[in-house]
């Protein structure tokens, strides 16, 4: 067991097949001049083991404005806390029941989406948008020609297949666009109306909403 300044990990092994993966519980720093803090830790814990790895409970910092009831506008701390999620190859699980975790204030009228799970480093995979890249083809098999390993075929393949997909997530990230933030935006769109659509009738403008994130996702 691992104990940090804002969290406490560790190692569990399921019973029925002997899967072992690492929890995380954290409970994020409420003062902003100790997120960075928090950020550094997150990435050592990262750093710690090779087993997958899910983390949980209270961060106390949002992703987007409609992760709180009055909205607003994306700030730094949003900005940041996404980056982090990407740089540590995180993906954030749509939580069940209610779109937010936390009220307080008079009445309880303020309203945020603190508690939250994630889950990484997630396995890659290819994204199938990268094809309708321009130029991208070409790209792909010029990395690919690149690559030299001597001895044998199945080596060879296996050390190529590795150094390609650090290629793609190098290029992914600073050429093409964070295509994971992408989708962690979309997801979350998904996420909130499907929330409200618990809370009431979805307007025709709302659901073509939810449908183009659902899209945006699934490209």
């Amino acid at each position: 067991m691992e104990v940090g300044l804002f969290s406490i990990s560790r190692r569990f092994k399921n019973c029925e097949d002997g899967f072992r993966w690492i929890f995380s519980g954290v409970y994020g720093p409420t003062m902003k001049r100790y997120r960075e803090l928090f950020w550094e830790e997150l990435g050592a814990i990262c750093g710690l083991w090779n087993d997958p790895w899910c983390i949980g409970e209270d961060f106390n910092v949002i992703r987007f404005p409609n992760e709180r009831r009055r909205g607003g506008r994306v700030s730094p701390s949003m900005r940041r806390f996404s980056e982090v999620i990407d740089d540590l190859d995180l993906r954030d699980l749509p939580l069940q029941g209610g779109p937010f975790t936390w009220s307080g204030g008079l009445n309880s009228q303020a309203m945020s989406k603190l508690d939250r799970v994630r889950r990484g480093p997630v396995p890659f995979w290819f994204e199938n948008m990268w094809l309708k890249e321009e130029g991208f083809k070409d790209l792909l098999k010029g990395w690919w020609q690149s690559l030299r390993f001597n001895r044998s075929f199945s080596f060879i393949l296996v050390e190529k297949l590795k150094a390609l997909k650090a290629i793609l997530k190098s290029w992914n990230k600073d050429g093409f666009g964070k295509v994971g933030v992408n989708k962690h935006l979309a997801l979350d769109k998904v996420a909130f109306w499907d929330a409200q659509e618990k809370l009431r009738p979805l307007s025709m403008e709302e659901l073509e909403a939810r449908k183009e994130a659902k899209g945006d996702f699934e490209k």
